[in-house]
C-alpha cells in the first residue's frame, strides 16, 4: 500500500468489497485517502468491513451500500444513493462475481449458469452504465473491471464462470473503443489463483 494524495479529492466505488480481493481493494483505495463506497450484498460482511478498514486506514470517508448487483431494482437504488450523495465519482471497480457451479457444460445448471450471468455481467453492466453517465459529466473516469485467468484461459470445471469472466475483457474492450477519448480509462486485471471465499 502506497500512501499518498493522488485519490484526496475523488470518490471510487468497489462492488465485492465485503470480502477476498474486493475488500483488499477498497483498503487500499482508503488508504490511498479516497472517498470510498463500499458495495456488497453481504450487509452484515459489508457494515465488519467497512468498520475494519476505517480503523486501519484512519479514513472516515467511507461509505456502505448494499446491493445485490443480480437485482435490477437493487441496482437502480444504489445507483440513484450515489448520484444524491456523491456525484464526483472518479472510479468503479468491478470486482463482484459469484462461482457457484464447478461443472463442465454438461452438469452445469441452467440455474447456475443464469445467475451467474446476471452477477458477473449483466448486474456490471447496469451499475457501470449508470456510474458512467456520472463520468461523462465531469469529463473524467477511471473504470477497471476484474477478470480472471479463467476469463483468458477458460478453467476446467468453471465453465458458467469462465465464460463470464472471457465476456467481461470485451465488456471493457468495447467500453474503451467508446469512451477512451472522453477521458474515460477502462482496464482489465485478470488474476491468478488467489485463496478468497469463492476460491474455497
Amino acid at each position: 500500500m502506497k500512501n499518498s494524495d493522488f485519490l484526496a479529492d475523488k470518490t471510487v466505488i468497489v462492488t465485492g468489497a465485503s470480502s477476498g480481493i474486493g475488500k483488499n481493494i477498497a483498503l487500499n483505495i482508503a488508504y490511498n485517502n479516497a472517498s470510498l463506497i463500499m458495495i456488497s450484498k453481504d450487509e452484515k460482511k459489508l457494515k465488519e468491513a467497512k468498520l475494519e478498514i476505517k480503523k486501519l486506514t484512519n479514513n472516515q470517508d467511507i461509505k456502505a451500500i448494499c446491493c445485490d448487483l443480480s437485482v435490477k431494482k437493487s441496482v437502480k437504488r444504489c445507483i440513484e444513493i450515489i448520484s444524491n450523495k456523491d456525484s464526483n465519482i472518479y472510479g468503479l471497480v468491478n470486482n463482484a462475481a459469484i462461482n457457484p457451479s464447478r461443472e463442465d457444460i454438461t452438469g452445469t445448471q441452467e440455474s447456475d449458469w443464469m445467475n451467474t450471468l446476471t452477477t458477473n455481467l449483466t448486474g456490471t453492466y447496469r451499475l457501470t452504465k449508470g456510474i458512467i453517465q456520472l463520468m461523462k459529466k465531469n469529463k473524467i473516469g477511471c473504470i477497471v473491471n476484474i477478470s480472471s485467468i479463467a476469463g483468458i484461459n477458460g478453467m476446467k470445471n468453471r465453465f458458467s464462470y469462465s465464460v463470464t469472466k472471457s465476456a467481461l475483457i470485451g465488456f471493457s474492450n468495447s467500453i474503451a473503443a467508446d469512451f477512451s477519448r472522453k477521458n474515460i480509462r477502462i482496464n482489465t486485471i485478470c488474476p491468478g489463483y488467489v485463496k478468497t471465499p469463492l476460491t474455497e
